[in-house]
């Protein structure tokens, strides 16, 4: 009778731990997924890129144009490479407001 008891008392304990066990490993895969998606997005804001077009031009391929920091590129991308199609010129925007003045 006595090794029944302290049978089904291991047997509560182990079970127990397990879950105070699981329910720790579920909180470190969450941590180290969100400290993952939150450093990437941390990381791209940092950098001033963006993207600010994309064409599809079929399955994994398409174009896009990157801003990085003052130049604008034309990427084409595929699953194998990326490659640089064009780097748009700077422009520099005046101010292109002029009074004309007509005598007559």
């Amino acid at each position: 009778m006595h090794d029944i008891i302290l049978n089904i008392i291991n047997n509560y304990f182990y079970y127990q731990n397990t879950f105070f066990i699981k329910i720790l490993i579920l909180f470190f895969l969450f941590f180290l997924f969100f400290k993952r998606v939150f450093s990437l997005k941390k990381s791209y804001q940092k950098k001033n890129m963006n993207i600010l077009a994309q064409i599809e031009l079929g399955q994994k391929k398409k174009i896009i144009l990157l801003n990085i920091e003052t130049e604008k590129l034309v990427l084409g991308i595929t699953p194998h490479h990326i490659q640089l199609l064009y780097v748009l010129p700077k422009t520099v925007k005046k101010n292109t407001k002029k009074k004309i003045i007509i005598k007559i």
